[in-house]
């Protein structure tokens, strides 16, 4: 990519920490990719939205290619918004995130992919949210579902 490319994508994510709803528009009719990385931050826009403005994942997730494209430490926007709920966030947030998630998830994000050192599952079990956990198997196939002791 391009400096004016980068440029582009930096001022997308930008708009997006700034719920900037118009800009991200007007970026998007440019064309500029939601699943290309801001070398300056190391966000994607969809990873930007999912901490900064999981509102704007709807105006985003039909210009996106690749949901599950890694950024920051090999984590994806889907990794983002776990560890953002694990995080203890208020009611209204927490809402906002399992939302998200579920917008990342209906987008084909993928929630059996391994991040960093760990799964989405596994994760979502270290930081005790059985709804996460339950919304992460219903998009699971059943051959990518992990096998439970008998």
């Amino acid at each position: 990519m391009g400096p004016f490319e980068n440029s582009r994508v930096a001022d997308l994510v930008s708009a997006i920490q700034q719920n900037d709803e118009q800009h991200v528009n007007m970026l998007l009719e440019l064309r500029v990719q939601p699943d290309m990385l801001d070398i300056g931050s190391g966000y994607g826009a969809l990873h930007a939205a999912a901490i900064f403005a999981p509102n704007l994942l709807p105006v985003l997730l039909p210009h996106s290619v690749h949901p599950d494209k890694a950024g920051v430490l090999g984590g994806t926007a889907l990794s983002y918004v776990v560890h953002e709920l694990g995080e203890c966030p208020d009611a209204e947030r927490q809402k906002s995130l399992l939302h998200a998630a579920e917008l990342l998830l209906k987008s084909g994000a993928k929630p059996w992919i391994q991040n960093a050192d760990q799964s989405l599952l596994s994760l979502a079990r270290a930081y005790d949210l059985p709804d996460v956990e339950e919304l992460l198997l219903h998009y699971a196939p059943s051959d990518k579902r992990p096998r439970l002791p008998s």
